[in-house]
């Protein structure tokens, strides 16, 4: 999983968050409680080892707790114009269409005219793209310095944007349907679908897994991009620290 400062990686035994504080490579690890989970469980504990490693990376700094405050401030905004929206009396597709509207409309003006917004989604894109790197080399069992080769892509199979492509069809349900079954479809689908991901994985060359997966990587132009060294650096200590090998962060 992709920060917007770092990436977090999580196994059966422990949790590794390599990430940059104030211009200096950190490293942030958790040991876990081992053993056998299915894919549902493995998505739970990765989400939640994933905000986990997010609250030790934003919590601390200056420029943490204004991100923070930031980021607080957005979710307000957000939820006073959803409750007008809601007070407009408009039926519910007219509610959904016009709330991802407003959605897609504020973050393409933010992006282009909001330099800190631009600089996160940049940051989150190049982490995005390392640890697709480093995850690839370690499935591959190649050693993780591989991981700076340019040959290995930034985009893979095994990215949650394959998942959201499998929710996708379904989201013509959520503009016919109250706002709190949208967002109860939107929370357990993911999961539910979560086995159609696995058969996929397991089947690349079915014409249903293929459609699904292509669109998947598609979608990860979006999300991804060519890293640098330090984002590189960031990803293969966390790796490093996964696999229990020797590790030095800088101080």
């Amino acid at each position: 999983m992709a920060l917007p400062t770092g990436v977090v990686l999580v196994s059966e035994e422990r949790t590794a968050v390599g990430y940059h504080e104030n211009g200096k490579l950190r490293l942030h690890t958790r040991t876990i409680e081992a053993g056998n989970r299915g894919r549902v469980r493995r998505l739970a504990l990765l989400l939640l080892e994933g905000l986990r490693g997010l609250s030790h990376v934003y919590s601390g700094t200056p420029d943490s707790r204004q991100d923070f405050i930031y980021t607080m401030i957005t979710i307000v905004v957000g939820a006073i114009t959803g409750t007008a929206i809601r007070a407009l009396g408009l039926a519910t597709l007219q509610v959904a269409l016009l709330a991802n509207l407003l959605l897609v409309v504020g973050c393409v003006l933010a992006y282009y005219y909001y330099e800190p917004f631009r600089r996160f989604v940049l940051e989150f894109r190049r982490y995005h793209g390392a640890e697709h790197k480093v995850v690839q080399v370690l499935l591959a069992g190649r050693p993780l310095e591989d991981a700076k080769d340019p040959s290995v892509p930034i985009t893979t199979v095994h990215c949650g944007t394959n998942l959201f492509a499998l929710v996708l069809p379904f989201g013509v349900l959520f503009f016919f349907t109250p706002i709190w079954l949208a967002i109860l479809l939107g929370l357990v689908l993911p999961f539910a679908l979560l086995p159609l991901w696995g058969w996929m994985l397991d089947h690349p060359q079915h014409p249903v897994a293929r459609a699904f997966l292509g669109l998947g990587l598609w979608f990860q132009r979006f999300t991804v991009a060519e890293p640098e060294e330090r984002y590189l650096e960031a990803a293969i200590l966390a790796a490093r620290a996964l696999k229990c090998e020797t590790v030095q962060p800088s101080d």
